[in-house]
């Protein structure tokens, strides 16, 4: 599937371009990031196979380890690549295929020495067919939250875009900041979802409860120090990507923009942990189709008419909020202790 859709973004970039309004001064680099970004895909992939592999056999450390490599990676690569003459985006691109890459060849080699003998096991072929619908039942809510986010990433990139080369460029970096908070939070929730997942199969609803407060608290006590160290020097911080005064023009007013969302990310982590952790998908799939249709689309259309640039980086941010809301109300509810 990662493949199909790579191909299919590859063959049509010119077209996805022209959908989001790229400005005509950073097509050409525009379309390498894409095609770039297509082939990250396919070690995306693998690392989520790998991670959930991990997670499955009862090891929630080496996939948050590997997470957090990977972000540390694509920091230091971001901050060389783009700073190079001529490579701009083009960095970036690179900075996240090669982090990838690395985390995809590590975790393989470790789960290879690790837990190479269970490759080898054989097991009844009925079975391994029983598993595909099983596999199928989950995943699809899951791939569905994936392109509703997609949609929602063109609306909110094809209506920046047309304020300008800077505007997206601006929009453009502080997405990568955000990129790396979520890098962090999810190497939080990670670790909560196979301890709720563990708990739940001995039905220990009181540590479950336990795992989810505490997850809370410690994505408020991460966010609460990044989002203090990205506003004190937002300028500082935009100058480490580009060299642009206009660009970072916007920094101030982007990053207090973006910081509402870094909060509702790692508020998530609690509402993320749960949700995998009981294997209930459909809840977590329903509520990105509201988070990204009826909150980033359809509000950030609104405030976009009503205040501009800043109205269309609101509505994005304020989305990032359904998630936590709908895990608070399913907590509270106790439908979680019911077996799906």
């Amino acid at each position: 599937i990662s493949a199909v859709t790579g191909l299919v973004g590859f063959i049509f970039r010119d077209y996805l371009l022209d959908l989001v309004h790229t400005p005509a001064q950073v097509y050409a680099d525009a379309g390498i990031y894409l095609s770039v970004s297509c082939l990250t895909l396919l070690f995306f992939t693998v690392n989520t196979i790998i991670y959930s592999a991990f997670r499955g056999l009862g090891n929630s450390g080496l996939p948050m380890m590997l997470i957090l490599l990977q972000t540390a990676m694509d920091i230091i690569l971001n901050l060389i690549w783009i700073r190079l003459p001529g490579w701009g985006i083009k960095g970036a691109a690179f900075a996240m295929l090669i982090s990838h890459i690395i985390t995809c060849f590590t975790g393989t080699a470790i789960f290879l020495k690790k837990y190479g003998k269970l490759l080898k096991a054989e097991g009844d072929s009925k079975d391994k067919h029983s598993m595909c619908p099983s596999i199928i039942s989950v995943s699809l809510p899951i791939i569905l939250f994936g392109i509703i986010m997609s949609v929602s990433a063109v609306f909110i990139n094809s209506n920046v875009n047309i304020y300008g080369p800077a505007a997206s460029a601006a929009d453009g970096i502080a997405n990568q900041l955000k990129n790396i908070f979520s890098g962090v939070s999810t190497g939080i929730y990670e670790g909560a979802t196979i301890m709720i997942a563990q708990s739940f199969g001995k039905e220990d609803f009181h540590r479950i409860s336990l795992i989810f407060r505490k997850t809370i608290l410690l994505g408020i006590i991460v966010c609460a120090v990044l989002t203090i160290c990205v506003l004190s020097i937002p300028e500082q911080i935009f100058s480490l990507f580009t060299g642009d005064t206009e660009v970072i023009s916007y920094a101030g007013k982007c990053l207090r923009i973006f910081s509402v969302s870094f909060a509702g990310v790692f508020l998530a982590t609690g509402s993320f942990g749960l949700m995998e952790g009981v294997g209930n998908t459909k809840l977590e799939s329903l509520c990105g189709i509201i988070e990204n249709f009826a909150v980033k689309i359809l509000l950030g259309y609104f405030l976009g008419k009503l205040m501009g640039l800043s109205g269309y980086w609101l509505g994005s941010a304020m989305a990032s909020y359904v998630m936590p809301l709908a895990g608070l109300i399913y907590y509270r509810s106790g439908r979680w202790k019911r077996k799906l």
